[in-house]
């Protein structure tokens, strides 16, 4: 196959063809005393989507807002009661994403979908 008018070179397959299974995992918790996690620890979607790192940057930035508040209120950062507000912010966050994307999974792994998703699916 030809790609780019010309100007690159031939695309050829150099290794075996491989599956892999579409899953998802979203924490129950994403605080726990003294830890707290984000990124990828919070919402698993590889090889569906690569937003961990996404999810990590914006993961931090709130977990990082929470402990200054904290910080400054006199708390102590590790404290469950004080990780609650961050965690639940997280969750917030980034739950929206993994139903969407949860949907994208079901409707290209489910074989019995049938009418308007099928259509839009083979579409």
């Amino acid at each position: 196959m030809r790609w780019g008018s010309g100007r690159l070179r031939e695309a050829k397959v150099v290794g075996s063809r491989h599956r892999y299974l579409l899953v998802l995992s979203h924490a129950k918790r994403f605080v726990g005393p003294g830890a707290a996690l984000i990124g990828n620890a919070t919402v698993g979607m590889c090889p569906v989507a690569a937003h961990g790192f996404n999810f990590w940057l914006r993961g931090q930035r709130m977990l990082a807002d929470n402990i200054e508040r904290m910080a400054k209120a006199g708390g102590d950062i590790g404290m469950p009661s004080g990780l609650l507000p961050f965690g639940r912010q997280h969750q917030r966050a980034m739950r929206p994403l993994y139903l969407a994307t949860n949907a994208l999974v079901r409707l290209y792994t489910n074989e019995s979908v049938s009418g308007t998703p099928r259509k839009a699916r083979d579409a």
